[in-house]
Protein backbone atom coordinates (compact mmCIF):
# COMPACT_ATOMS: atom_id res chain seq x y z
CA UNK A 1 0.00 0.00 0.00
CA UNK A 2 1.26 3.44 -0.90
CA UNK A 3 1.15 6.40 1.49
CA UNK A 4 -0.37 9.78 0.65
CA UNK A 5 2.17 12.27 -0.60
CA UNK A 6 3.09 15.15 1.74
CA UNK A 7 1.62 17.71 -0.69
CA UNK A 8 -1.79 15.98 -0.83
CA UNK A 9 -1.78 15.50 2.95
CA UNK A 10 -1.08 19.22 3.48
CA UNK A 11 -3.90 20.23 1.13
CA UNK A 12 -6.30 17.84 2.87
CA UNK A 13 -5.36 19.22 6.32
CA UNK A 14 -5.84 22.83 5.17
CA UNK A 15 -9.21 21.90 3.67
CA UNK A 16 -10.33 20.24 6.91
CA UNK A 17 -9.27 23.28 8.95
CA UNK A 18 -11.21 25.64 6.64
CA UNK A 19 -14.35 23.46 6.86
CA UNK A 20 -14.04 23.20 10.67
CA UNK A 21 -13.64 26.99 10.93
CA UNK A 22 -16.73 27.55 8.75
CA UNK A 23 -18.80 25.20 10.91
CA UNK A 24 -17.65 26.85 14.17
CA UNK A 25 -18.31 30.33 12.74
CA UNK A 26 -21.84 29.40 11.60
CA UNK A 27 -22.59 27.84 15.01
CA UNK A 28 -21.21 30.77 17.04
CA UNK A 29 -22.97 33.39 14.91
CA UNK A 30 -26.15 32.69 16.89
CA UNK A 31 -24.41 33.83 20.08
CA UNK A 32 -23.33 37.12 18.52
CA UNK A 33 -26.79 38.21 17.43
CA UNK A 34 -28.17 41.70 17.65
CA UNK A 35 -29.79 42.79 20.88
CA UNK A 36 -32.53 45.41 20.92
CA UNK A 37 -33.10 47.70 23.89
CA UNK A 38 -35.83 50.11 24.89
CA UNK A 39 -35.20 52.48 27.80
CA UNK A 40 -31.95 50.67 28.66
CA UNK A 41 -33.49 47.21 29.07
CA UNK A 42 -33.97 44.31 26.66
CA UNK A 43 -36.94 45.02 24.42
CA UNK A 44 -38.73 41.80 25.34
CA UNK A 45 -38.85 43.08 28.95
CA UNK A 46 -40.37 46.33 27.66
CA UNK A 47 -42.96 44.27 25.75
CA UNK A 48 -44.27 42.89 29.05
CA UNK A 49 -45.11 46.46 30.07
CA UNK A 50 -47.38 46.91 27.03
CA UNK A 51 -51.07 46.79 27.92
CA UNK A 52 -53.76 47.79 25.47
CA UNK A 53 -57.43 47.31 24.65
CA UNK A 54 -58.75 46.77 21.14
CA UNK A 55 -62.24 47.22 19.76
CA UNK A 56 -63.02 46.02 16.24
CA UNK A 57 -65.98 47.17 14.21
CA UNK A 58 -67.12 46.70 10.62
CA UNK A 59 -67.62 50.03 8.82
CA UNK A 60 -68.66 48.76 5.41
CA UNK A 61 -67.96 46.04 2.90
CA UNK A 62 -64.42 44.94 3.71
CA UNK A 63 -63.73 48.14 5.70
CA UNK A 64 -62.88 47.68 9.38
CA UNK A 65 -61.86 49.97 12.20
CA UNK A 66 -59.61 49.23 15.16
CA UNK A 67 -59.80 51.46 18.23
CA UNK A 68 -56.66 50.88 20.28
CA UNK A 69 -56.28 52.26 23.80
CA UNK A 70 -52.82 52.11 25.38
CA UNK A 71 -53.07 51.34 29.11
CA UNK A 72 -49.39 50.38 29.53
CA UNK A 73 -46.25 52.36 30.31
CA UNK A 74 -44.71 51.92 26.85
CA UNK A 75 -45.66 53.72 23.65
CA UNK A 76 -46.83 51.50 20.77
CA UNK A 77 -45.22 52.36 17.42
CA UNK A 78 -47.17 50.14 15.05
CA UNK A 79 -49.77 47.38 14.96
CA UNK A 80 -49.57 44.03 13.17
CA UNK A 81 -52.78 42.27 12.26
CA UNK A 82 -53.28 38.64 11.34
CA UNK A 83 -56.66 38.14 9.69
CA UNK A 84 -57.91 34.57 9.28
CA UNK A 85 -60.61 33.53 6.82
CA UNK A 86 -61.54 29.87 6.35
CA UNK A 87 -58.11 28.49 7.19
CA UNK A 88 -56.20 31.11 5.17
CA UNK A 89 -54.49 33.98 6.93
CA UNK A 90 -52.67 37.18 6.08
CA UNK A 91 -50.35 39.26 8.21
CA UNK A 92 -50.02 42.99 7.63
CA UNK A 93 -48.30 45.84 9.44
CA UNK A 94 -50.56 48.82 10.01
CA UNK A 95 -48.88 52.13 10.81
CA UNK A 96 -50.74 54.18 13.39
CA UNK A 97 -50.76 57.15 11.03
CA UNK A 98 -49.28 58.03 7.65
CA UNK A 99 -46.44 59.78 9.50
CA UNK A 100 -45.73 56.66 11.59
CA UNK A 101 -47.23 57.89 14.86
CA UNK A 102 -47.10 56.53 18.36
CA UNK A 103 -49.82 55.64 20.85
CA UNK A 104 -48.46 57.15 24.06
CA UNK A 105 -49.41 55.90 27.54
CA UNK A 106 -53.09 56.67 28.03
CA UNK A 107 -53.51 57.48 24.32
CA UNK A 108 -55.94 56.11 21.77
CA UNK A 109 -55.59 55.53 18.03
CA UNK A 110 -58.22 54.73 15.42
CA UNK A 111 -56.98 52.72 12.44
CA UNK A 112 -59.19 51.99 9.44
CA UNK A 113 -58.18 49.37 6.91
CA UNK A 114 -59.63 47.76 3.80
CA UNK A 115 -59.31 43.98 3.83
CA UNK A 116 -59.99 43.87 0.08
CA UNK A 117 -56.55 45.39 -0.46
CA UNK A 118 -55.16 42.30 1.29
CA UNK A 119 -57.25 39.86 -0.77
CA UNK A 120 -60.01 39.17 1.81
CA UNK A 121 -63.61 40.41 1.90
CA UNK A 122 -64.08 39.57 5.59
CA UNK A 123 -62.32 37.71 8.38
CA UNK A 124 -63.37 35.04 10.86
CA UNK A 125 -60.94 36.20 13.53
CA UNK A 126 -58.20 38.77 13.80
CA UNK A 127 -55.12 38.94 16.03
CA UNK A 128 -53.67 42.34 16.93
CA UNK A 129 -50.01 42.52 17.97
CA UNK A 130 -48.19 45.65 19.19
CA UNK A 131 -44.86 46.64 17.65
CA UNK A 132 -42.21 48.64 19.55
CA UNK A 133 -39.23 50.60 18.30
CA UNK A 134 -35.94 49.60 19.90
CA UNK A 135 -32.29 50.49 19.47
CA UNK A 136 -29.64 47.91 18.59
CA UNK A 137 -27.20 47.73 21.51
CA UNK A 138 -25.13 44.72 20.50
CA UNK A 139 -23.99 43.31 17.17
CA UNK A 140 -22.89 44.94 13.95
CA UNK A 141 -25.69 47.58 13.74
CA UNK A 142 -25.26 49.29 17.13
CA UNK A 143 -27.31 52.50 17.40
CA UNK A 144 -29.75 51.69 14.60
CA UNK A 145 -33.44 51.64 15.49
CA UNK A 146 -35.55 48.63 14.52
CA UNK A 147 -39.15 47.50 14.99
CA UNK A 148 -39.83 44.58 17.34
CA UNK A 149 -43.02 42.49 17.36
CA UNK A 150 -44.32 41.80 20.90
CA UNK A 151 -45.86 38.40 20.09
CA UNK A 152 -46.69 37.46 23.68
CA UNK A 153 -48.79 40.60 24.14
CA UNK A 154 -51.07 39.94 21.12
CA UNK A 155 -54.85 40.13 21.46
CA UNK A 156 -56.04 36.99 19.72
CA UNK A 157 -59.32 35.78 18.28
CA UNK A 158 -61.08 39.13 17.92
CA UNK A 159 -64.35 38.82 16.02
CA UNK A 160 -65.62 41.04 13.23
CA UNK A 161 -68.97 41.93 14.84
CA UNK A 162 -67.66 43.96 17.74
CA UNK A 163 -65.15 42.58 20.18
CA UNK A 164 -63.29 43.97 23.16
CA UNK A 165 -60.42 42.44 25.08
Amino acid sequence: MKAVSPLVATILLIGMVVVAFAIIYAWSKGFISEELEKFGEPIDVACHKVAFDVQVSAKGEGIYELVISNRGNIGINEINIKATQGGKSIIKALPLSPEGGLIEKGGTAVISFDLKKFGFDFFDTIDVTPVLLGKVSKGKNVGITKLYLCKEEAKKGLRAEFAQY
